[in-house]
């Protein structure tokens, strides 16, 4: 048996998406992260700075960590009569930090057309996490917001936020402009990227990969 690699295999690689082009893994988020920070106005300080990317227009910086997502194939537990089915999406981009997923939609959304990038930690594989937690109804479509008292208060969905806002998410909706249009193609190709597809998440400032 030869030598093992002088270094080892990083767990995952620092990459730009549309936080609009992944999905959540679970039905329900609650209003407040675990350490009592509250939600929206977690959302309010979200900052929306100019990147120099090709297909992006703007880059989030959030105040909590990059979430973590995989990308995953899953399988719908009931179709629409009770009987088990394959998901008919193929693989899709998941993440297991869904109240951040769900802040960052929100800001996508408030910026649309614009087309908002986030750096996120893409994992190179799943550990059995996935299948083992994911309890969405709607294959991460959606999510539904519920106060700590379990009472839910509303979902969300940013196709139907979009709509709410008279804004359109493809050419085939009504009133769709070329600046929606060219938003939604943004999403529709990083939903179907993999991973060395998408674009490296550019260096902090002060890194060492900023260094060099």
């Amino acid at each position: 048996r030869g030598p093992g690699p002088l270094f080892p295999m990083p767990i995952y690689e620092e990459k730009l998406v549309s936080p609009l082009a992944l999905r959540f893994t679970q039905d329900y988020v609650r209003s407040t992260f675990r350490d009592g920070r509250d939600m929206e106005a977690t959302i309010t300080a979200i900052e929306a700075r100019p990147l120099d990317c090709e297909g992006y227009d703007v880059l989030l910086a959030a105040p909590f960590p990059a979430i973590e997502v995989l990308r995953w194939r899953p399988r719908r537990s009931r179709a629409e009569h009770g009987a088990a089915t394959a998901a008919d999406d193929g693989e899709q981009w998941f993440s297991f930090d869904n109240r951040r997923l769900y802040c960052l939609q929100r800001a996508a959304v408030g910026l649309w057309p614009k087309r908002a990038a986030v750096a996120v930690e893409v994992l190179y594989r799943d550990t059995g996490d996935m299948r083992r937690k994911m309890d969405s109804s709607t294959l991460g479509r959606s999510v539904n917001l519920r106060h700590c008292t379990d009472i839910v208060y509303g979902t969300w969905c940013w196709r139907e936020a979009l709509a709410a806002r008279g804004r359109a998410w493809g050419r085939a909706q009504p009133g769709a402009t070329d600046e929606d249009c060219l938003a939604a193609a943004r999403v529709t190709a990083d939903e179907s990227k993999a991973i060395d597809e998408l674009h490296d998440a550019p260096a902090e400032p002060g890194s060492l990969q900023a260094i060099l």
